[in-house]
């Protein structure tokens, strides 16, 4: 009874839709791009209904056979017959069995992305420039072997539709074009060509300025990564660039962060540095000054500034950058004091980086040979020294480790003897607290013997 009750069920359905479909007015307009007759409209419509109902039972084969007559007859019915048949290729391609199979279907996609832009390319929110960038990406994701078409078509899209083409294609393709690279596909030259072609693009996109920098700063980190970006290389993109707008400070900021990035100093990246200093001087212009300074030994101008970016700079992830390579260089120039200064400040505002304590404890054990304190107190120092290195050996990566371990060694030898202590005035034992105050070594620590 059940049975012949849902039987019944569907034949009323089939009936109603039947009747529906008669009673459609094909010269209504909804229905003019179906067709030019009344018939052809009918025709076409069912047509497009038995794609729809094959797509949705996700039959792309026969959904395939209705997508290519729809557009030879009536290719303006809607654009939602690109965006179906477009996954339906992608999914034919994807369960290709063969190479051979697999490209034809490739090939039917792009012929559905071009169709769609010559029919519905003027759409203002999806449009030509939104098409050529899905078929960009499309090309990259299905058939990222034909380097060729894929460096043609993306120039030719930007250079078309720069200022609206979708942003998010930009990183995408300079991705691929660094897997090229490190193939040995493409040269360094048409590498670094593609980055500026692709950085002046976004700058020429119509996107909000946030979305322009995060595609921009994607771009630029992937150029870093590559290997490409040699200081030499770096200078060969922004040397011409700066030389047709010096006083640009958008684009001498942008250089100076890159050769920055790069570790790269020269003439070339002093000069640009000195010049965005003196239009603006901001923390990182003074960074790059103070490491030109530092890379030809003038320690002197090297410490100033690096104050200055220390003490110029917001970003406190940055800071600690700053103070740490001042903490170097002061400790290197026998600045002793300015190092433990600047170790110190980059403690304050990363209390994470190992190295800030190392440079802290070598400083601090720089200065106990010349300080006017008791013998005892000289040896004493040493374990606020140690200190510093114990949490320096918590915090520093592998390739530091062995100089952290070798300098607690050393200076633990330095420590007080069991006799020192037990003799000591002050009524001090092993374990108890003791307060430092030796040179520039500060602190409460616990009591500990050499072991002698």
């Amino acid at each position: 009874m059940k049975v012949k009750s849902l039987q019944l069920l569907l034949l009323t359905g089939m009936i109603m839709v039947a009747s529906i479909a008669n009673a459609q007015n094909y010269d209504d307009p909804a229905f003019a791009t179906y067709g030019s007759t009344a018939a052809e409209k009918e025709a076409n419509h069912k047509t497009y209904s038995y794609f729809n109902e094959e797509y949705s039972l996700k039959n792309y084969a026969q959904a395939s056979v209705y997508l290519r007559e729809l557009v030879k007859v009536a290719p303006g019915i809607h654009q939602n017959l690109y965006i179906k048949g477009g996954m339906v290729y992608k999914n034919l391609a994807s369960r290709a069995k063969n190479l051979t199979d697999r490209a034809r279907y490739v090939d039917s996609l792009m012929i559905i992305h071009d169709l769609r832009i010559e029919n519905f390319g003027s759409d203002a929110k999806r449009g030509r420039h939104y098409i050529l960038g899905e078929k960009i990406k499309d090309y990259l994701r299905y058939a990222p072997a034909n380097t060729e078409t894929i460096i043609a078509l993306v120039g030719t899209s930007i250079e078309a539709e720069k200022a609206k083409i979708d942003i998010t294609v930009y990183p995408i393709y300079f991705k691929y074009i660094i897997d090229k690279y490190m193939a040995d596909e493409v040269e360094t030259e048409f590498l670094l060509g593609e980055y500026e072609k692709l950085t002046s693009a976004a700058d020429a996109n119509i996107v909000s300025t946030e979305k322009k920098d995060k595609t921009k700063a994607s771009i630029e980190q992937l150029l870093m990564q590559s290997g490409a970006a040699s200081c030499e290389n770096l200078e060969k993109i922004f040397k011409p660039q700066y030389t047709a707008s010096p006083d640009d400070k958008e684009l001498l900021s942008k250089i100076v962060s890159m050769l920055s990035r790069g570790k790269c100093t020269s003439a070339f990246q002093l000069e640009v540095s000195e010049k965005l200093y003196s239009i603006e001087p901001t923390s990182i212009a003074a960074a790059s000054i103070a490491s030109s300074y530092e890379q030809k030994g003038d320690l002197t101008n090297a410490i100033k500034y690096y104050s200055e970016a220390v003490d110029k700079e917001t970003d406190n992830a940055v800071k600690s950058t700053y103070a740490l390579g001042a903490a170097g260089v002061c400790l290197v120039g026998g600045k002793v004091s300015k190092a433990i200064e600047f170790a110190q400040k980059c403690i304050s505002v990363n209390k994470e980086e190992g190295l800030a304590y190392f440079i802290l404890a070598q400083a601090q054990a720089q200065s106990i040979q010349g300080a006017s304190c008791s013998a005892f107190n000289k040896k004493a120092a040493y374990w606020v020294v140690v200190d510093n290195l114990l949490r320096a050996r918590g915090l520093v990566s592998d390739e530091h480790m062995d100089a952290v371990n070798s300098s607690i060694s050393a200076y633990s030898q330095q420590f007080p003897s069991s006799e020192d202590i037990f003799f000591d005035e002050s009524g001090i034992a092993i374990g108890g607290r003791f307060t430092v105050n030796c040179g520039y070594v500060r602190g409460s620590t616990t009591v500990r013997s050499n072991g002698k």
